[in-house]
């Protein structure tokens, strides 16, 4: 039937559901055109006893802005506008086009409506309505498979910013929308308030964290370039270290980042080289003339150049006084993917530097026959005393029905779950995935100190090293600018501290 346009209202759940008539919207353009061509109204507006619009909001629009249409085809349901709720409205939308924010409000709609959150009664009536309005909702968009997981993104997003931002729902689903039709991903927008998110609880949690002071393990939250309020010369023994990565591979965090020392950002090689050797120098004057510094350093490619990182890191600090007296490679048998046209990079390198290549603390005696957890660490017959290897290997036990020929497999992997889980549980998310295996300063403490000497690391991150020296009866230093990292380390080790005891070793 034909009613008068005057006499319809659009329902009041639209403007929640669905985006506002705009001709910025090539969809709402393209309906405009087709009314103003035509010049009425083809399918019927879906209304109320009472003439509220159920189906048709757009429509309506257009039309109230058209002195030559004044009379509206509908069909009239049996609902008065006092029985409409968001189920409703959807149900008679399900066809129209929408987007994925569009369809996420629905989907979130739903889940109010009847009540589907955790914990409910999923053998109600009520539950089992709701998901199967859910259900008529996704299949109704023709990509099923897929876009739930989406839409539950988008819902998760939108949650976030209520959280983080103190939005409300509406000031919230528009800036989520904004971000959407800017062609940014759902999977992007979600996975970066969740950084942001978890940031916040990082920081929070990092004032509430008393780094670890003790006559036996320190950890010190600031820039290593200088120590002389913390360490006197020449009273380290061993220093195993790690620099940030050069040429921003990977993102650390930059809280209390001083300028010029901008944690593996440097825009060139140059400045990767300077900004160590600040931290390096203070290195030379801390340790003893019997001790050590072992510095881990991958080297990259850049505009298809290898640019031999450890080579310019290892010229710079013997220009310095320090001498190179042993290189090691850390093989990695499964490396991030390079799509380039080059040698797949599969290692990192250890350089061992010393001030006097004639008189420096080495121990062998603690590598006996009996060891077996350092494997392929370690050569020598029986009867010879064992030595370390210059290339750092990790096993990896095969399954029975492995089809590999090979008794063992090679492998850079870190399992990180224990970890992980420790910081959750103390209200931290782990977010710092540039960390070495604990082999690479074990080796540099067990053959280089004694019980009771002071192990340091100057970018000291989790505090790898901490675990390293405490495990052979060291005292130990962490050093980071990170107040996160630093509150992590001490969380870490106060764990491993609280789990484990000191192993003995005679170093003779």
């Amino acid at each position: 039937m034909l009613v008068n346009k005057n006499l319809l209202k659009p329902n009041e759940f639209a403007s929640f559901l669905y985006d506002e008539f705009s001709f910025l919207n090539s969809d709402d353009r393209d309906l405009h055109n087709d009314i103003v061509k035509s010049g009425e109204i083809l399918t019927p507006l879906v209304v109320t006893t009472d003439y509220v619009v159920i189906s048709g909001v757009r429509r309506l629009t257009i039309i109230n802005q058209l002195s030559t249409i004044t009379e509206v085809p509908v069909l009239i349901t049996e609902y008065h506008s006092t029985d409409l709720n968001q189920a409703i409205i959807i149900r008679y939308n399900i066809q129209r086009r929408k987007s994925l924010v569009e369809i996420a409000k629905e989907y979130e709609a739903l889940q109010i409506t009847y009540n589907l959150k955790q914990g409910a009664d999923h053998e109600s009536n009520r539950f089992k309505t709701g998901k199967k309005e859910q259900k008529i909702l996704i299949e109704s968009t023709n990509s099923a498979k897929s876009i739930e997981k989406t839409i539950t993104r988008i819902i998760s997003s939108k949650k976030m910013r209520m959280s983080l931002y103190g939005e409300t729902h509406t000031e919230s689903w528009s800036n989520v929308n904004r971000e959407f039709t800017k062609g940014i991903q759902a999977n992007t927008i979600y996975e970066n308030l969740k950084k942001e998110k978890e940031s916040r609880e990082n920081k929070k949690r990092t004032t509430q964290t008393k780094l670890l002071n003790t006559d036996f393990i320190k950890i010190l939250n600031k820039d290593s370039s200088d120590l002389s309020d913390d360490i006197e010369d020449e009273t380290v023994d061993c220093i195993p270290t790690s620099p940030p990565y050069a040429l921003k591979i990977v993102k650390y965090v930059k809280d209390k980042v001083k300028k010029g020392n901008s944690l593996g950002e440097e825009e060139t090689i140059e400045e990767f080289v300077a900004n160590r050797m600040v931290v390096l120098r203070e290195c030379k004057r801390i340790i003893k003339k019997s001790g050590s510094i072992f510095i881990n350093i991958m080297d990259q490619r850049k505009d298809g150049r290898i640019l031999r990182l450890e080579s310019k890191i290892a010229d710079a600090f013997e220009d310095e006084g320090m001498v190179l007296i042993n290189r090691m490679i850390w093989f990695k048998n499964n490396p991030t993917y390079e799509s380039n046209s080059g040698f797949q990079k599969s290692m990192e390198y250890i350089l061992h530097f010393v001030k006097n290549p004639d008189d420096y603390k080495w121990n062998t005696d603690w590598l006996d026959n009996k060891i077996t957890f350092l494997g392929d660490l370690t050569y020598g017959e029986v009867g010879k005393k064992r030595k370390i290897r210059d290339v750092i290997t990790y096993e990896f036990p095969l399954e029975e029905d492995s089809s590999y020929i090979a008794g063992k497999l090679k492998t850079n992997v870190i399992n990180n779950t224990y970890l992980k889980n420790l910081l959750e549980k103390r209200g931290y998310t782990l977010s710092h995935q540039a960390l070495f295996p604990l082999e690479v300063p074990l080796i540099c403490v067990l053959s280089t100190t004694d019980p009771n000497d002071l192990v340091v690391d100057v970018w000291g991150g989790l505090s790898t090293s901490g675990i390293a020296a405490y495990a052979n009866n060291c005292r130990y230093i962490g050093i980071d600018q990170s107040g996160l990292y630093s509150a992590m380390a001490s969380e870490r080790l106060e764990d491993f501290i609280q789990t484990y005891l000191p192993i003995e070793r005679n170093n003779n």
